[in-house]
């Protein structure tokens, strides 16, 4: 009988670690999603250890579910700008997987996360599956389904597959009023045709028609400005993309003051890659201008970037 009882004991006492334990790691769920909101993006990929690390332990526990889900949505995609995508993904599949059915919206955002994880990772064909699978559902919101139709532009791009391509971005016009001048087009529509917009307008550059890309990308920045610049790093691709028409029109000043906005808005928004990645531009840009001591910082420090994560750019 003692000894029943003592293991009775031992039992409760671990039981009670167990419950601890487990209010613990809740605890430091709600303290992080509120760090999360509080802190500037480009202040968290110090801690992006700790964050991996929490979802991990988490996951294992169907009660923490809801909260653990919330911390995925509210870090995406800056997992992603950190260099960690390959990591990211697992987070992901377990996010989807464990979203209720009956989310779409959210479930919808996922397959599209995912679907930019296969495209960075060269994953084409399963890029595209992802994203016609969202495409295929009627109740998704237009902005993602402009998401995904761009997922599956880039993906059938890069594979080589320009006729299939070009459907995808014709069918996003034609939803999304792409052709039309954006203060025509619907506000419920803004962040679609701003997205599908964005395939039209690489497009245009890729077909040799600069003049209309030119023209297209300054309607987008307009819109994207009067939208109060929702999503910092799209307008940082549209900064460069307008840098780099600028550029071949040698207007080197120009070119220069897109180049840094687009880097303050990468780095503002944590991603530190494309923000350093964008001073070898910068560097030229400066170096063409004859400024040569700019020139020269900014190309060593993208030098250093490229050495440091193993890409042969320069």
């Amino acid at each position: 009988m003692a000894a029943l009882a003592a293991n009775e004991a031992r039992l409760d006492i671990a039981a009670t670690w167990q419950r601890e334990y487990e209010s613990h790691l809740e605890g430091r769920l709600e303290s992080t999603l509120r760090y999360l909101g509080a802190i500037p993006a480009a202040e968290l990929r110090s801690h992006a250890r700790s964050f991996f690390a929490l979802l991990q332990e988490t996951q294992r526990y169907p009660r923490m579910l809801g909260t653990t889900l919330r911390l995925i949505a509210a870090l995406h995609p800056l997992p992603m700008h950190w260099g960690m995508t390959y990591a990211w993904e697992p987070v992901l599949r377990f996010a989807l997987e464990h979203t209720p059915r009956d989310e779409t919206p959210q479930r919808a955002e996922y397959r599209c996360a995912l679907g930019d994880v296969l495209l960075f990772t060269g994953r084409f064909d399963e890029a595209v599956e992802q994203s016609r699978t969202v495409l295929s559902i009627a109740s998704v919101p237009e902005a993602l389904v402009a998401r995904a139709g761009r997922i599956a532009f880039l993906s059938l791009r890069f594979s080589g597959k320009r006729a299939e391509a070009e459907g995808v971005l014709e069918q996003g016009r034609a939803r999304f009023m792409a052709d039309r001048p954006s203060a025509e087009v619907p506000a419920d529509l803004a962040m679609a045709w701003l997205v599908c917009n964005q395939s039209r307008l690489e497009w245009l550059r890729e077909k040799g028609q600069p003049d209309e890309a030119y023209a297209l990308v300054n309607e987008m920045i307009a819109l994207d400005r009067r939208l109060g610049v929702p999503d910092p790093i799209r307008t940082a691709d549209l900064l460069t993309q307008r840098s780099t028409l600028l550029w071949s029109r040698s207007r080197y000043a120009e070119a220069i003051a897109d180049l840094n906005g687009c880097i303050e808005l990468y780095r503002g928004a944590g991603d530190i890659l494309n923000a350093e990645s964008r001073r070898c531009n910068l560097g030229l840009a400066h170096w063409l201008t004859g400024d040569l001591d700019p020139a020269e910082a900014n190309l060593a420090a993208a030098m250093q970037l490229y050495q440091r994560i193993g890409l042969d750019q320069m």
